[in-house]
């Protein structure tokens, strides 16, 4: 029997004749699988410098997360979240975003050293993957 499996390519890449390294996607490399997927925000208030959510998935070890946080204003970039060091925005007010991990859930923050002047509020996506960090 031939192998089985799954390749998506680019245009320019013919998939069943191009090397696996070439694929966009092929199921012969790991691929994370996703736990749970969601999206929310968090407001930081004019007279706070952060304001934090916890979220629960239950795996029982550290996962890998992968999110990212938009100020709501919607003329912000997307931030990529890369966990415990901080995805900062540009501009006159520098704003942090982290996401920690632990054994059941992992908490979002959201942080800046000075008042914003005003309530902003960020949304913010992720994907809880069922792989554990491993060291």
């Amino acid at each position: 029997m031939a192998d089985v499996g799954i390749k998506i390519s680019d245009e320019a890449i013919d998939a069943i004749d191009g090397n696996d390294e070439d694929m966009v996607v092929t199921s012969k490399f790991p691929v994370f699988k996703v736990h749970q997927e969601a999206a929310d925000s968090l407001t930081l208030t004019a007279a706070g410098t952060s304001a934090n959510e916890n979220v629960t998935h239950n795996l029982g070890a550290e996962s890998i997360i992968l999110a990212y946080a938009q100020n709501e204003d919607g003329d912000s970039d997307r931030l990529f979240v890369p966990g415990r060091t901080p995805a900062v925005t540009g501009g006159v007010d520098e704003v942090f975003v982290y996401a920690f991990p632990s054994d059941n859930s992992f908490n979002f923050r959201v942080s800046i050293g000075a008042g914003l002047g005003g309530d902003t509020t960020y949304n913010y996506y992720y994907y809880v993957m069922s792989d554990q960090i491993s060291f």
